[in-house]
């Protein structure tokens, strides 16, 4: 873990110092986040990474993909310029700092609690009080829980940590997109059915999000290989092998 910890800080110094600042290229990001992106063996791994490197191999370019925590991620996307962040949920204020492709991925955020909690919860204002929620730090959770009026929260760098401390009995709800319990709960070897939904919060929509000073030649080549991507079956059996479902975000813009 320190080890890990070492290698973040050392390539997050490396980026920040401009390392890409005069470079056209795109210097791409993702978190530890599966299945979406993470990593596993030595290995990057996830539908997100998946993604990329179809549209890559399209524009017939080949970047490396950094991983970084989520706040450091988009800190730098905010601070250079060409920047992309491979799955990002968007909101008033991020529309601020980057502009959005797509959806990519389309799902579910709830608040969820240990099987064998019993009570029950009409709304997520009702959720006040009732003990402490773990979330992923500057994710979309923390964005939705404050909407309702909720800050007690647990925060955590990675989100496979609040699913731990849940199952402990450390916190008692674990705010998490539907589409990331499954693989995740497997990641800690943990049955699905030890959880359950507390209540629901909001829709989820993952983009494309690049930093607002990228050419905009650069958006429009991924938005166009993007579309042109999703209406192949390479797209229907790559979200199918990762998300098991087949509600597939077909149509896509960009938000400037």
């Amino acid at each position: 873990m320190k080890l890990a910890a070492a290698v973040i800080l050392i390539l997050y110094a490396f980026l920040s110092r401009g390392a890409f600042a005069t470079d056209e290229r795109l210097t791409i990001i993702a978190e530890d986040w599966p299945p979406v992106s993470f990593h596993q063996n030595g290995e990057h791994k996830g539908f997100a990474i998946e993604l990329v490197n179809h549209i890559q191999q399209r524009l017939g370019m080949r970047q490396d993909i950094f991983f970084l925590p989520w706040a450091r991620a988009q800190q730098l996307g905010r601070s250079r310029a060409n920047v992309l962040l491979i799955s990002m949920v968007k909101t008033p204020e991020r529309l601020e700092h980057f502009s959005f492709v797509g959806p990519v991925a389309e799902g579910n955020i709830a608040v969820y609690m240990r099987a064998d909690d019993n009570a029950e919860f009409a709304n997520p204002s009702e959720l006040i009080g009732q003990g402490r929620i773990g979330i992923y730090r500057d994710g979309a959770c923390e964005y939705q829980l404050k909407k309702h009026g909720l800050s007690n929260f647990s925060i955590a760098s990675f989100p496979k940590q609040t699913a731990q401390q849940l199952l402990k009995g450390r916190i008692r709800f674990w705010c998490q997109a539907d589409l990331g319990v499954p693989f995740m709960l497997n990641l800690i070897n943990a049955e699905q059915d030890r959880v359950k939904v507390a209540v629901n919060l909001s829709e989820l929509t993952l983009y494309f999000a690049f930093s607002k000073q990228t050419q905009d030649q650069i958006i429009n080549q991924w938005f166009d290989t993007l579309v042109e991507f999703k209406a192949t079956n390479e797209y229907r059996k790559l979200y199918k092998k990762w998300f098991n479902s087949d509600s597939i975000p077909l149509k896509s813009q960009i938000y400037r």
